[in-house]
């Protein structure tokens, strides 16, 4: 599992992760968390993508490609974000990238859990 530190960035829903911004899902409380509350985003290795662009409609964030690891039939790449975080996808097949490579690191809104 994947847990990103962030905060929440508005009284509207949207989620800070460094410089980026998203919109959050309202929590079963009802009420979004007041600007600057820590938080957490929690998305599983499995949902989690990374390629050279990220598709439109999906939660991305620049990184570069730190390392490759085999785990049995599968691959574990890890991937440090542009503010020091890192994250790890699992894969069956490995990508034509490289480790030291510039990458987005993706995931769909829906897979995401966020975390107060």
């Amino acid at each position: 599992i994947n847990l990103l530190e962030c905060k929440a960035a508005s009284q509207e829903g949207m989620i800070a992760l460094g410089e980026h911004t998203f919109p959050g899902r309202l929590p079963e409380s009802g009420v979004y968390p007041p600007a600057g509350t820590p938080l957490a985003v929690c998305v599983r290795m499995e949902r989690l993508r990374y390629g050279k662009e990220g598709p439109e409609g999906h939660w991305s964030l620049p990184g570069t490609l730190i390392e490759h690891r085999y785990a049995g039939g599968s691959l574990h790449s890890t991937v440090q974000l542009s503010d020091g975080q890192r994250m790890t996808a699992f894969s069956e097949r490995r990508q034509e990238i490289e480790p030291g490579e510039a990458v987005q690191v993706w995931w769909k809104e829906k897979n995401a859990a966020i975390i107060i």
